[in-house]
């Protein structure tokens, strides 16, 4: 599933560089996890947050609280498929910001296999 999706593989403490490329429709981020990339496509959809990873695409209402937003997967598809969401009841995303920096804390566990992906940590502009 995580080769699937092009998820980085396991580690800790791994350096991170994120670059967006924006236009009016869609944001591009691409991410590279110490060598491995990782890119996704987001997008508003009828008020909601959309991202394409790989063959997967995911929904997301965001629900802002007074230091954080949290992402709420709401749909997700595999090659345009709709997939259970029950399925996916342990995925989570939340941003804040803390110290100056931009933190995340990214998740995904499935039921009977457990945890699939998890990475946080914090981002800054580079100079």
């Amino acid at each position: 599933m995580a080769t699937v999706a092009s998820l980085p593989p396991t580690g800790n403490d791994v350096p991170v560089s994120v670059t967006i490329a924006a236009d009016a429709e869609a944001e591009i981020w691409s991410r590279d996890f110490n060598g491995h990339p990782m890119r996704s496509k987001l997008w508003n959809a009828r008020g909601r947050l959309c991202e394409r990873l790989g063959p997967l695409t995911m929904s997301f209402d965001l629900q802002p609280h007074e230091d954080s937003i949290e992402w709420q997967l709401c749909g997700i598809r595999y090659l345009g498929i709709p997939l259970p969401l029950c399925l996916f009841e342990g995925t989570w995303a939340r941003e804040y910001i803390e110290d100056g920096r931009y933190r995340f804390d990214v998740g995904a566990a499935l039921p009977f296999i457990g945890l699939l992906i998890r990475y946080r940590g914090w981002l800054v502009e580079a100079q």
